[in-house]
């Protein structure tokens, strides 16, 4: 958050983000008097990256992770997104466990479904 005339402001509702290179953030603000204080917050959040002020534009460059760190978000990757397919297709198969069963009711073959 960042004090802007003395309202605490998310940072993405002040400025426009773009990718410049694979690894760097480019945060451009709307108004330019903001520079400073987002560079503030940006400062006292916790991600651990310094940014960088020309005086127009914030850049934020990202180090490139060891293999350990790659290794270590690729099982958080696959436990977060494999776990929520799984369960996703799980409900479907109980959700249309029942669906031949309608049809028989109604005299359909299984062939016509």
């Amino acid at each position: 958050m960042v004090d802007y005339y003395g309202v605490p402001t998310p940072i993405n509702q002040m400025v426009a983000v773009s990718v410049s290179e694979a690894r760097i953030l480019l945060i451009q603000p709307w108004d330019i008097s903001t520079l400073k204080a987002i560079e503030k917050a940006i400062m006292t959040s916790d991600i651990g990256i310094t940014p960088t002020n020309d005086g127009k534009v914030i850049r934020l460059v990202f180090p490139k992770p060891t293999e350990e760190k790659r290794k270590e978000l690729c099982k958080e990757i696959k436990k977060k997104y494999c776990e929520e397919t799984k369960s996703g297709s799980s409900f479907d198969k109980k959700r249309c466990a029942g669906v031949p069963e309608i049809y028989e009711k109604e005299g359909k073959s299984q062939k016509m479904i």
